[in-house]
């Protein structure tokens, strides 16, 4: 997990598994109303929830040090999870 750099005017967050795939967390987050660009993933815990930091508009997306970030929790939702992706 951590920050992958598109061009160099924008990073995404990432999460990698062993022998899989890099997934770009910005096409996993459901709907986005405040238009946040994950930039940055720290943390992941056994409940798969990530930490991370977030480019809200305005603010160019270009590495996790930049100004303005924000901080972000995503948590998984729907099969096998207690919750669901639609609350």
């Amino acid at each position: 997990m951590g920050a992958s750099r598109l061009d160099p005017e924008n990073n995404h967050a990432f999460v990698w598994e062993n022998g899989g795939p890099i997934i770009d967390l910005n096409i996993l987050i459901a709907s986005n109303p405040g238009g946040l660009t994950l930039v940055g993933a720290f943390n992941i815990n056994d409940r798969g929830e990530i930490t991370g930091l977030g480019a809200p508009p305005g603010v160019p997306p270009t590495g996790t040090d930049a100004p303005g970030l924000h901080p972000f929790l995503l948590i998984p939702c729907g099969e096998g999870t207690s919750q669901s992706c639609e609350d």
